[in-house]
């Protein structure tokens, strides 16, 4: 009789720890946003910085936005007030983008179109792997179809994911969901 109760003891305590073992709470929130990345060739690298450029209306009186995201040995640099180049090594991904705001990027679906220069499109997109910097010695990996999904959340931070094919037939995919760095030109 002293072992079963001992045993009884021994079974009501081992439940009562394991129940108490749940490392989840209800109260804590789980960030579901996906991470900053940039996938080409079954490759995934982070991406840390993002940039957006603002270059007033181009022909069509819609705006032309250019898009840039690279990884943490990428800066850019501003000389003299004029736009900016990329430096350092690394990786990177670039897009031209039209829109109907002047220095902002409106949420929706933009699609690859290089004969329109529109809202909802962009024409240029490259793909920089083991970018070697300044960007004008880079040579990259154009991009020939694909869209942009955008989600500006205010205050300069967007949710941007991007679905590419390159003209060498690969696929880029990536995500970026942070707050861009923006800078406005009038050209």
């Amino acid at each position: 009789m002293k072992n079963s109760l001992r045993l009884l003891q021994l079974l009501l305590l081992t439940a009562f720890l394991m129940s108490s073992c749940n490392n989840e709470s209800d109260d804590d929130p789980i960030d579901n946003s996906p991470k900053n990345f940039l996938s080409y060739n079954d490759e995934s690298y982070d991406l840390a910085i993002g940039a957006l450029e603002s270059f007033g209306n181009s022909d069509s009186s819609d705006y032309k936005i250019d898009l840039t995201f690279g990884s943490l040995s990428i800066y850019f640099h501003q000389a003299n007030g004029g736009i900016f180049d990329l430096y350092g090594t690394g990786y990177a991904i670039r897009f031209h983008v039209y829109n109907d705001a002047p220095e902002t990027l409106e949420s929706g679906e933009y699609t690859f179109n290089t004969d329109a220069l529109t809202a909802g499109t962009f024409n240029y997109g490259i793909v920089y792997i083991d970018y070697p910097g300044p960007y004008q010695d880079a040579e990259g990996i154009a991009i020939s179809s694909g869209t942009l999904s955008v989600t500006n959340k205010g205050n300069d931070k967007y949710d941007i994911s991007f679905t590419c094919s390159t003209t060498e037939g690969n696929t880029v995919t990536g995500n970026f969901n942070d707050n861009l760095k923006t800078y406005n030109y009038e050209l």
